[in-house]
């Protein structure tokens, strides 16, 4: 049996506590995952070398609209590269080079706006409004690698693809369950991931694909490939068994809810349909910290004690201490 461990964590760009987000990542890469899907990790500058001594290769992408540069999205994958070799990759550099490092949010370059400098990948143009209003799509970032196993226990290429999607639209229209409510574009794919799904399907066509990324999709109910009926790919792909709440830590005033959402998904598909997945992390229930045994992420002693009695008790029990709206990470598997 064959097997293809990812890990994917959005702490949010609003953590502050990247010396200790980038010990415990470094700990994960210990257990050494095929692939770590990593969302909004810019806070940490000692990133790239945690990845490297790991024996870890990278691709990234960042995407940044005019006027938006605080909320800049960055996004990339990390590879184990004992067992995986890249083979192609997007975005890539002016040159045709992989877009290795990770980025951060201060280059200070704007995607989609102003032409498409290199290494920028927006879903859909960030400055793009949703029919009949003046909500931008914004900025929302992914990257693609395809890549070969050096073992051979992988028959095929895996196309390996992360990603920060909009929020179906309008806000909530998913709430019962599928997308019949929610705004579309001509192809029937979810507004605002023109650009995402039309490299995913020219760089995936033909081989198995992994998607690790943050949805932003709200019951656990809802399918991955139902954001995606018009893409030749996405809508093949599967989403992995024991989908999880993973968003977010949300804090106002006396009260905090914790992972109320569905949003945080590995999904899958394999040419030859012998495969399956599954998926383990932060708890099922609102207003719940994390379990223990779960990626070990529960109960954290490094967070400062904060004077809010609610945040205080949940906050130790995610990597950032309970950074506005951070994820809880997912450890997934596929296997055939």
């Amino acid at each position: 049996m064959a097997s293809i461990s990812a890990l994917w964590s959005k702490p949010h760009y609003a953590c502050k506590e990247g010396a200790d987000v980038n010990a415990w990542l470094g700990a994960r890469l210990g257990d050494k995952p095929d692939f770590v899907g990593l969302a909004q990790y810019e806070a940490d500058a000692q990133l790239a070398g945690t990845l490297s001594e790991a024996k870890y290769g990278t691709l990234g992408s960042g995407c940044y609209a005019a006027g938006q540069r605080k909320y800049g999205d960055v996004i990339g994958i990390a590879y184990n590269q004992s067992r995986w070799e890249l083979q192609q990759s997007f975005p890539e550099t002016a040159t045709g080079a992989t877009c290795a490092s990770i980025p951060q949010t201060d280059v200070g370059v704007i995607c989609g706006s102003d032409g498409t400098p290199s290494c920028c990948a927006c879903t859909g143009h960030p400055d793009a409004l949703y029919p009949g209003t003046k909500d931008t799509v914004g900025s929302r970032a992914y990257a693609i690698g395809v890549f070969k196993d050096k073992t051979s226990q992988w028959p095929k290429d895996v196309c390996v693809v992360a990603a920060s999607l909009p929020h179906p639209y309008p806000y909530g229209c998913d709430s019962s369950g599928d997308f019949s409510k929610c705004v579309k574009d001509a192809q029937g794919n979810m507004f605002g991931t023109d650009a995402f799904y039309g490299n995913v399907d020219n760089l995936c066509a033909g081989k198995d694909v992994v998607f690790l990324g943050d949805t932003n999709m709200g019951p656990q109910k809802e399918s991955f490939k139902g954001l995606f009926p018009g893409s030749k790919v996405l809508s093949q792909m599967e989403d992995a068994s024991g989908a999880l709440n993973t968003c977010c830590f949300e804090s106002s005033n006396s009260q905090a809810t914790v992972n109320r959402y569905a949003s945080d998904r590995m999904a899958f598909f394999c040419q030859d349909g012998k495969c399956s997945g599954s998926q383990q992390g932060g708890s099922t229930a609102m207003n719940q910290p994390l379990q223990d045994g779960q990626l070990q992420v529960s109960k954290f002693t490094h967070c400062k004690a904060n004077p809010n009695p609610v945040l205080n008790k949940l906050q130790g029990s995610f990597v950032c201490c309970g950074s506005a709206e951070e994820h809880a990470p997912i450890l997934a598997k596929v296997t055939r």
